[in-house]
Parts: C-alpha cells; sequence; structure tokens
C-alpha cells in the first residue's frame, strides 16, 4: 500500500503557522527564556481557537482541562459572588494567560473568562503541558514570579475595594490600566463600573469632575488620559476628595 504524502503547499502552510506562533511565544513572559527547541514543541502542541464578542471561553467553577495564552483581542476575567457582586480580576490582553494558577494546582477555574471583543487564543491541554512544563523546568521557575505578581495585583485590588473611597480606587485603576493600554483605555463606562463594584451614576459623576478638570475625555468605547501625571497626583494625595 502506497503512504500518502501531504502536498507541499499545504505542508508549507502548515510549517508557516508553526513560526507565527513560535514568534508570538517568544514574547510571552514565562516563554521568552526557551530555545527554539522548546519553543517549536510548545507551538506544535497548542492549537489556535478564536472566541467572538461576548463568548465565554470558560466558566467559574471549570474543569481547567485547557491552558490559554491570549494572541489577539481582550478577555474579561470576572467572579460574580452569591450576593451578586460582581469583581473584575484582570483584563488579559495580547500575551496573557487566563486563570493560569488552576492548571498549574489542578483546581477549579476561579474567574469566568469572557471575549470583550473578537479574540483569538493558543490553547494546550493540561495533560500536555505539565509535561512540556517538567522538560523545561526554567519556565516553571518563570511561572512562579508570574503566579507572584498576580497574587499580589489581587491583593492590591481586594484592599482597594475594602478600604479606600470609590474616588480613590478609580484613580487606581486607571493609573494601572494606562501602563498596560497607554493614555487610551479601550474600556466603556459600564466596563470601569464593574471593575470598581460600584453603580454606573457614580462612575460618571466621577469621570464627568476628572473631565472638567481636564484629566482625561470619554468617547463610546474608550477612555482617554489627558494628564497622568495630575492624575498620578490626585490618586496619591490621602486628603483629595471630589466635589460633585
Amino acid at each position: 500500500m502506497k503512504s500518502v504524502v501531504a502536498p507541499r503547499g499545504l505542508k508549507r502552510n502548515k510549517d508557516n503557522i508553526v513560526r507565527t506562533k513560535i514568534d508570538f511565544l517568544r514574547g510571552v513572559r514565562g516563554f521568552s527564556g526557551l530555545e527554539d527547541k522548546g519553543l517549536e514543541e510548545l507551538a506544535r502542541l497548542m492549537a489556535r481557537r478564536h472566541f467572538p464578542k461576548g463568548e465565554f471561553i470558560f466558566h467559574t467553577g471549570d474543569s481547567p482541562d485547557f491552558f490559554y495564552v491570549v494572541e489577539q483581542g481582550r478577555v474579561n476575567l470576572f467572579k460574580v459572588s452569591l450576593t451578586g457582586k460582581y469583581f473584575l480580576g484582570k483584563i488579559a490582553t495580547r500575551g496573557h494567560t487566563l486563570n493560569a494558577v488552576t492548571c498549574y494546582s489542578n483546581s477549579p477555574r476561579h474567574f469566568t473568562a469572557r471575549a470583550m471583543e473578537d479574540t483569538t487564543v493558543l490553547s494546550v491541554t493540561r495533560e500536555e503541558y505539565i509535561p512540556f512544563l517538567k522538560q523545561y523546568p526554567q519556565v516553571a521557575i518563570e511561572v512562579i514570579g508570574i503566579l507572584g505578581d498576580a497574587l499580589d495585583n489581587i491583593f492590591n485590588r481586594v484592599i482597594d475595594l475594602i478600604g479606600e473611597r470609590v474616588e480613590k480606587r478609580l484613580f487606581n485603576v486607571l493609573t494601572t490600566l494606562s501602563t498596560q493600554f497607554g493614555s487610551v483605555l479601550p474600556l466603556t463606562q459600564n466596563e470601569l463600573s464593574d471593575t470598581l463594584g460600584t453603580s454606573r451614576e457614580t462612575t460618571t459623576r466621577i469621570l464627568g469632575h476628572l473631565c472638567d478638570l481636564g484629566i482625561l475625555s470619554t468617547s463610546r468605547g474608550h477612555i482617554t488620559i489627558l494628564d497622568l501625571p495630575r492624575l498620578k497626583e490626585i490618586s496619591s494625595e490621602p486628603t483629595f476628595k471630589m466635589v460633585f
């Protein structure tokens, strides 16, 4: 029986797909230290998956069957308490993992992940990913640092929610997001309200006051920071209070 040989064009296309994955993974924290052999091995394990805006990637409590990295788009990682309280854990963008800690601990998902826009992720099954980590321990070492940063971020968010006035929480969120997105934040006022755990009306009043001060401007689906130094200044002022 003759063996079937794949058409040359098909093989070339598959090789190109692997190369684009390698180029992407080389810039992802945790994998940047891998040599080409390790990057290629991981790239061949990972499948590219597409999620339209609004589609769920996984839900709180799901089994961590896959390890995900965002290739394009934005993903909202959030949790809803038993009392209906919304908590935004993270807005994941290109190069960010999605609730990866549950893959390492093999525990149920802590957050729900939903695409905020048309999104592409690379995914690999946990059964394939964990042996890969054992084969390349330098990745596991970098993962420890990533998980530590994630825990610090969640801890700081919880402290903000417990102890700070809503306007100070808003300042902190805007300055933090500016380090990720720059001066133009791809965030609606509803999404910002959910992040703060407050009402849309309260968020609108605070943003309006910041607009009056010339610190930022708002448009459909975006918040633009016009004066980041001033925003950081009032964020650090313990006695600053807005008057509406």
